[in-house]
């Protein structure tokens, strides 16, 4: 496929108006306008979410005011600056961008809005706007709006441009689809864990209920009679954390897992870890042998966070900021441990049990205390066959919204550069 024709513009040229917005005058009420401030603007968009009201007897500037297809760009602060986001908003109310947010206004004429949020957002204008148009120190960075006004774009027809907004709307559309079924899920996922780790699911698949099934009282609250409440030491055969001490790390070797490689995924990530020699190996297993099966936990700073060990894991070996619980597989499966951690239940009771003291440090007695809900090892498969199926959906569609985002981020960078025609996108006029 040939490539596009590019012509070069100044953004100045491309636009009606530039500049910053106001300072704000918020008040907590309501009010019939809104400031838009930094935290509005992420991944290409407004949300309005984060608007805060303003004092309606307080002027603001026409220029200031949001216009259907304004850019707003966040123009202080380093990690913030530079990141734009188009504005869409058909609530009936106004809003403004407050002083931190600079307002580039299109030239409808000239550039399609979406295409230049897409343009201004791409990796090689955002190096150049860092390039020649931040200015400051450390913590103190503006976004220089004369320089900004000189940048050059280089730009696609203006019906070339269209057609990439094109691609793009349709492309966002089913991210924000993908998005909404994800959170949907999750929801769905965190309704089904309440119901099922606190009622269960009888021989018949049925939630139970009071009004159908016996209950009885216990240090946890009511649950089904069939049900006990147990310590994690008398369901589990071994709690331990991993070696004391830092090993000296190698260019490969066996897997030393930390923290970090706990929490960077559902999983845990081995293509980014450390590594130990064999025999540190062998020293280390003595205390700690993470096995299939096993439940990981981490127990110091990020706190919680809990993963069950896969038979496709390579062998290793865990630091001592990770906890290793081992399930009796006779009463318990590994996935009862994993929920407690994942619902977030440890952290009442890690709250009573430290009497307040604000931890961010799971002691190993605190596992051996934690109180657990325990159907019986059938109803146990029961449960967490349905919860599995829910985790499988959520990850299916994580997997959609990863691959939607990699195929949107390939193919701006073509069409935006021109390595790749668009005259394929174009309406053939022979059609008309």
């Amino acid at each position: 496929m040939t490539a596009s024709s590019l012509t070069e513009k100044k953004l100045i040229d491309c636009l009606v108006g530039l500049g910053r917005g106001q300072s704000p005058a918020y008040i907590d009420d309501e009010s019939p306008i809104y400031a838009i401030n930094q935290k509005c603007v992420r991944a290409g968009t407004v949300d309005v979410s984060h608007a805060r009201a303003h004092d309606s007897a307080v002027f603001v500037k026409e220029f200031a005011v949001l216009h259907q297809d304004d850019l707003c760009i966040n123009s202080t602060g380093t990690g913030t600056i530079g990141r734009v986001g188009l504005w869409s908003n058909n609530e009936g109310r106004r809003f403004f961008a407050d002083s931190h947010v600079t307002i580039a206004r299109p030239n409808p004429s000239v550039v399609n809005a979406r295409y230049l949020t897409e343009a201004l957002q791409s990796p090689a204008i955002q190096t150049r706007m860092e390039t020649y148009c931040f200015s400051g120190s450390t913590n103190q960075i503006e976004l220089n709006k004369a320089a900004l006004s000189e940048m050059v774009l280089e730009l696609l027809s203006r019906p070339e441009q269209d057609a990439v907004a094109g691609v793009i709307t349709t492309l966002d559309h089913a991210i924000r689809n993908t998005e909404a079924i994800i959170a949907k899920q999750q929801r769905i996922k965190t309704g089904l864990m309440q119901d099922l780790l606190t009622k269960g699911i009888d021989e018949n698949g049925n939630i139970r209920s009071e009004g159908t099934h016996k209950f009885k009282d216990s240090p946890l609250g009511r649950i089904p009679v069939e049900w006990e409440a147990e310590a994690l030491s008398s369901i589990t055969s071994k709690i331990v954390d991993g070696v004391h001490h830092t090993p000296i790390y190698r260019d490969d070797g066996v897997p030393f897992v930390t923290i970090t490689d706990m929490t960077a995924s559902d999983g845990i990530i081995f293509d980014r870890v450390r590594y130990i020699s064999e025999s540190d190996h062998r020293s280390f297993i003595k205390r700690a042998d993470p096995a299939s099966g096993d439940v990981l936990v981490t127990k110091d700073g990020t706190l919680g966070v809990a993963r069950i060990v896969q038979d496709s894991y390579p062998k290793f070996s865990i630091f001592v900021s990770v906890a290793q619980i081992r399930p009796n597989i006779d009463v318990c499966v590994p996935d009862l441990i994993w929920s407690f951690f994942d619902s977030g239940e440890f952290l009442v009771q890690l709250g009573a049990l430290s009497a307040g003291t604000g931890l961010a440090h799971i002691h190993l007695e605190h596992f051996r205390k934690f109180q657990f809900r325990v159907p019986p090892l059938e109803e146990q498969v029961r449960i967490f066959r349905i919860l599995s199926g829910c985790r499988d959906s959520i990850s299916s569609s994580k997997s959609d919204i990863a691959k939607l985002r990699s195929i949107k981020k390939g193919l701006m960078h073509d069409l935006l550069t021109g390595e790749v025609s668009v005259t394929n996108l174009l309406p053939d006029p022979a059609a008309h």
